[in-house]
């Protein structure tokens, strides 16, 4: 694996700075892999399919509901990519788990990933809240765990 891809859905800011630890984490832990980010509202679909591995974060708000960057894009991914088969994906979301439908943004994701041929691997990571230094730690375990998965 050489390349990922870190492309978020936020509405507050708070998705993009647990996408931006990311990258910072694997620009000094995986030294070997190329790595870019970008907003979701910013990414032509088909730009995916030249990543090793894609990473898709995204803020639930209230009761499930994923924010309209993410629902743009994914209707946008519907018309551009018909076929993922071949292609991996990771999912993180955002949420509060007040609600019953606590980071639905993942699943959501996950189950278009999936009705598209893409292989998600591992289980999504559903953060709590505002990220703060543990969350953002739980972040980069995480990812660490499917990038090595993804190795495999």
């Amino acid at each position: 694996m050489n390349s990922i891809l870190i492309a978020y859905a936020t509405m507050t800011g708070n998705t993009s700075t647990v996408a931006e630890a990311m990258v910072e984490h694997l620009g000094s832990k995986h030294t070997n892999l190329q790595t870019k980010l970008i907003d979701m509202a910013e990414l032509p679909p088909k730009d995916i399919l030249s990543y090793d591995l894609v990473v898709l974060g995204s803020s639930t708000w209230d009761d499930g509901d994923v924010n309209q960057v993410a629902r743009e894009f994914l209707l946008k991914l519907h018309q551009d990519c018909s076929d993922l088969s071949g292609h991996k994906f990771a999912i993180f979301a955002l949420g509060d788990n007040f609600y019953p439908e606590f980071c639905k943004a993942a699943d959501v994701l996950e189950k278009n990933i999936a009705e598209l041929g893409g292989q998600v691997i591992g289980e999504a990571l559903k953060l709590d809240g505002f990220p703060d230094d543990d969350t953002l730690q739980s972040a980069n375990n995480w990812l660490d765990t499917i990038i090595s998965e993804a190795g495999k």
